[in-house]
């Protein structure tokens, strides 16, 4: 390194004259004092200051000597090819003796199953050259492998699925525009059994206390093909009633209303009876919320399904579309 290299040769320097290298010993220990990107020189430079402002021959005595017991060799690079050997043999007492086991370990020590490496570079023992020998090795290598037949054809990746989020192609698709058999309704857990019951009697109102939990956001976090595989994966959900003071006047209001508040559109579709959207978002504990909304146009009622990954709260979700809903 320059500047490990320019601390020491100055103070020397500065023995020699001292007159002309004050000044610029000087900015020398400033600049390297300051550098605190690299350690060395700054440690080196405070060691050299302190030693010159107690004394200065003592200074001189220590810089300015030489070693007589310099190791001559210890650190002198070996050549390439031993270390090429010795990384066979790593972390084994070969590195240590600096040696390839067959240099330091008995002939009766050694184990019969010798390493590939040694194998490989074994002289041919059976008449052929050193490189037939590590081309038959390979070849074994290969042999493990499982066969294929030249004439048997690839497996084709299986094409990707189309996803008709709001055609009638699939009467079993979650998302098609004809109306399926409306899902099983589970009883909601036990610790959540008071959720179930309208207190106050009327149904579920659309200004619910201010929630415990915050929506995130993650738009573009969920695709088509990964809202389906989820839905099916989930089982357990989630079935509420919401009565709207107006209708929306087009998917798109409801669709904007409930991103601002974080809740993101998968599909949506307006069909001449009702509208319908499927939804989906994420709040600040991870958990993942589902949400398929059928919006009667006649009766102005919503109902909401709402399936639940992560330990969410299928309630809060439903105050916050209720919220989104009734603002259009």
């Amino acid at each position: 390194d320059v500047k490990l290299a320019l601390l020491p040769a100055s103070t020397r320097l500065f023995f020699k004259r001292p007159p002309e290298m004050q000044a610029m010993l000087g900015r020398l220990f400033q600049a390297a004092l300051d550098d605190a990107a690299n350690a060395d020189v700054r440690d080196r430079a405070l060691l050299y200051f302190r030693l010159l402002r107690r004394d200065v021959k003592v200074a001189r005595a220590v810089l300015d000597g030489r070693d007589p017991c310099a190791i001559v060799g210890a650190f002198a690079e070996e050549t390439h090819e031993l270390f090429d050997r010795l990384f066979d043999y790593f972390n084994t007492l070969a590195v240590v003796y600096g040696q390839t086991p067959d240099q330091f370990v008995a002939p009766a020590k050694r184990p019969k199953d010798d390493h590939l490496a040694s194998r490989k570079r074994a002289p041919a023992t059976n008449g052929h050259a050193p490189e037939q020998d590590l081309a038959a090795l390979e070849q074994e290598d290969i042999d493990d492998q499982p066969f294929l037949a030249d004439d048997q054809p690839l497996a084709a990746p299986p094409p990707e699925e189309e996803h008709d989020l709001l055609g009638a192609a699939d009467a079993t698709d979650v998302l098609a525009t004809d109306s399926p058999a409306e899902p099983a309704v589970l009883a909601p857990p036990a610790d959540n059994i008071l959720d179930s019951f309208d207190l106050l009697g009327g149904g579920a109102g659309l200004v619910d206390d201010a929630p415990s939990r915050a929506l995130v956001d993650a738009a573009n976090t969920v695709d088509p093909a990964t809202f389906q595989a989820k839905w099916a994966e989930i089982g357990s959900e989630n079935t509420f009633q919401l009565s709207l003071p107006s209708l929306p006047a087009a998917t798109a209001d409801a669709e904007a209303a409930l991103a601002e508040r974080r809740v993101y559109t998968m599909a949506s579709g307006e069909l001449p009876a009702q509208f319908k959207f499927f939804f989906y978002a994420l709040d600040d504990s991870s958990a993942l919320y589902l949400i398929q909304c059928v919006i009667d146009k006649a009766s102005s009622n919503a109902t909401l399904t709402v399936k639940v990954q992560g330990a969410g709260d299928a309630s809060f979700v439903r105050s916050v579309i209720a919220q989104g809903l009734g603002a259009v």
